[in-house]
């Protein structure tokens, strides 16, 4: 393969999807609120020549957009949504926000759903000059933080015809995926009766004392899953600032992962059990709601072989000393070594469960599906952080934006040419399921 093609053609266009990416950090919208984002995308692809369908599943800020025909059909994963209360000045080493409480691209996903869209337009220049058949599709995919966005997707039918789906996500380190951890979000309303704490507490239900009890159940609950789950809960909503009034309304929000589905429902399901206890104890009533909810991803092997070749054709990544310099600005750790290496670009070998939830999981259980993380930070930075919006539109950012762009471009290019891959890949597919079959927690209509 022509890699000279894929290097050639990013320093041709590598301003543009900077600017894009820019622009997108410079307006950060979360979950199903992406409307300038969604919009600047659908808008370049089709001036670029690519046909997009719009409000996908009856989302707005989601689409699709594809070029070429007849197959294979190759699907690229892009995502371009923010975090609240991330909000953060770029190139500032200490925590600045530019807006108090506003939001920000903790996980970089504005450079996720640029560069996998910048991978479409490579591979679409690629199959022209080559005169390859297939069609390269982009996904853009709303609401990753929180949402489930893909679900709601799958459940329309727009990826039944697709052949395999590529991605990536951005990070301190590059490794190919191999497995992570289901996740899903639940919302619990309680609701009592206020009264006068000091005058009539008698006469008071407190939805507060039952958000209370329900965390301490939860906590003795964790004694009694297993080693690979975790639960994580926030207060969400106090009942009121006003200690002398027994807080009629309380909100609790929890989080639950766990290596497979079907281990996440099981323990949602003693959670809630919880909850209904903390009810009955305090004299409220309770209800719940699924808001997010994340398969655990599966990976394939053949795929996972085919993009770990193109990444090291692209990685490392060369770094100037001013952009060594600028890392190294945003270390936390005196380590000699990570000092002098401050970004870890090289390929890593991982080994057992990623500890994270996306909904690339859910996407992977009903198309065969590989996904790489790709350095755009200087090394252990954490994703969801301040310290990773900062990082945001630094070129050492962009490097490795441009860089995955080429290994998912190189990767379908390798399978266009090539389609009988898909059918090893396919026969590992409906192996890794077996007779499992795709669930999503999520009701229908979100």
């Amino acid at each position: 393969m022509d890699t000279l093609f894929f290097e050639q053609w990013i320093d041709a266009h590598r301003v543009q999807f900077e600017e894009i990416a820019a622009d997108i950090w410079d307006c950060p919208e979360i979950c199903y609120k992406e409307y300038h984002s969604a919009k600047l995308q659908k808008e370049f692809l089709s001036v670029a020549g690519f046909r997009v369908r719009d409000s996908v599943a009856g989302i707005e800020t989601a689409f699709v957009a594809e070029w070429g025909n007849g197959g294979p059909v190759i699907g690229l994963l892009g995502e371009f949504d923010a975090l609240p209360q991330l909000s953060q000045q770029c190139d500032v080493t200490e925590k600045s926000p530019i807006e108090p409480l506003g939001n920000g691209h903790g996980c970089g996903h504005h450079l996720l759903g640029t560069g996998a869209m910048e991978a479409a337009c490579m591979i679409r220049d690629y199959l022209e000059k080559n005169a390859i058949p297939g069609t390269i599709r982009y996904y853009g995919c709303p609401a990753e933080e929180g949402g489930g966005g893909k679900v709601f997707m799958l459940r329309s039918g727009c990826w039944n015809d697709v052949d395999v789906c590529l991605s990536w996500h951005p990070g301190p380190e590059s490794y190919i995926w191999n497995s992570n951890l289901a996740n899903a979000r639940v919302k619990f309303n309680f609701h009592g009766i206020s009264a006068h704490a000091g005058v009539a507490p008698h006469l008071g239900r407190s939805a507060l004392d039952a958000v209370e009890l329900m965390n301490v159940g939860a906590n003795y609950l964790r004694e009694h899953i297993i080693d690979a789950a975790r639960i994580h809960y926030a207060v969400t909503n106090t009942g009121g600032q006003a200690p002398n009034v027994v807080q009629a309304e309380a909100e609790v929000v929890y989080a639950v992962r766990a290596p497979k589905i079907t281990e996440v429902s099981e323990i949602i399901e003693r959670v809630i059990h919880v909850a209904e206890g903390a009810a009955l104890m305090t004299g409220t009533t309770m209800e719940y709601q699924i808001v997010s909810a994340y398969a655990n991803y599966i990976s394939n092997d053949t795929l996972s072989e085919i993009m770990e070749k193109h990444a090291k054709e692209f990685l490392p990544i060369s770094y100037t000393s001013e952009e060594l310099a600028y890392a190294r600005k945003f270390l936390k750790s005196d380590d000699r070594d990570k000092k002098e290496t401050p970004i870890c670009s090289e390929l890593q070998s991982v080994r057992g469960r990623i500890p994270f939830s996306t909904d690339v999981g859910d996407v992977s259980w009903c198309v065969p599906t590989c996904a790489m993380q790709v350095c755009c930070f200087s090394r252990d930075t954490q994703l969801h952080n301040w310290i990773a919006v900062a990082q945001g539109k630094a070129t050492v950012a962009y490097k490795g934006m441009h860089a995955a762009a080429e290994i998912l471009a190189a990767s379908a290019a390798e399978i266009f040419e090539d389609p009988d891959i898909l059918h090893r890949v396919r026969t590992e597919f409906e192996n890794a399921l077996g007779k499992d079959s795709y669930q999503s927690l999520l009701p229908e209509k979100r």
